[in-house]
């Protein structure tokens, strides 16, 4: 076995591995209800895709079997291909896509959307420079760089400003992302109910 081929056996098990620890900040595991629901959406999402793939795969599937043979399967005629086609491919994608939309928005997007003006306990400053993130706490001497304190169960105001760029600021257990443009504020709201 040739030297290259040992460390590719040594180091290709660790560099596979490496992502598999339980980390508790994913996007997939969210801890308030604005990011439960955005988990959800993307479950729901991934699952119709999934399914359109699966029929789009059988339908190719089946026509690498049939190819070569004269007439439509089932022994039906051009119009029912037709139907079959506009049905399958134009009708049911407009409806599944339509109702995924129209659930998204009503059911996500407005409860994630920006917060109430509602008094919380607690609100923090976050301001995104070009390297780093530097966090405020109002009232306090503190400020933190690239680490978000939180008391638990504690409702919680982040608002965003930049100094220098747009960026775009996300806590996957918190809630959305948004994005901070130079000379506006942004405002997000964690409510762990």
């Amino acid at each position: 076995m040739t030297r290259p081929a040992r460390l590719l056996l040594l180091i290709g098990p660790v560099v596979a591995l490496a992502g598999c620890g339980n980390s508790s900040h994913s996007a997939l595991s969210p801890e308030s209800h604005p990011a439960r629901s955005i988990a959800h959406l993307f479950w729901v999402m991934m699952g119709a895709a999934w399914a359109g793939f699966g029929v789009i795969a059988v339908l190719l599937l089946l026509g690498w079997i049939r190819r070569g043979r004269v007439g439509l399967p089932f022994g039906q005629g051009e119009r029912t291909a037709t139907g079959l086609v506009v049905g399958l491919g134009v009708f049911v994608p407009v409806v599944v896509l339509s109702i995924l939309f129209v659930w998204s928005d009503i059911f996500v997007i407005r409860s994630t959307a920006a917060p109430s003006p509602r008094s919380t306990a607690l609100t923090i400053d976050v301001i995104g420079h070009q390297w780093f993130w530097a966090v405020r706490y109002p009232g306090t001497r503190a400020v933190t760089a690239n680490e978000i304190h939180i008391p638990v169960r504690t409702a919680v105001r982040v608002v965003g400003t930049t100094a220098d760029v747009i960026h775009s600021f996300w806590v996957p257990d918190l809630n959305r992302k948004i994005d901070l443009i130079p000379g506006q504020r942004s405002s997000l709201l964690h409510d762990p109910a």
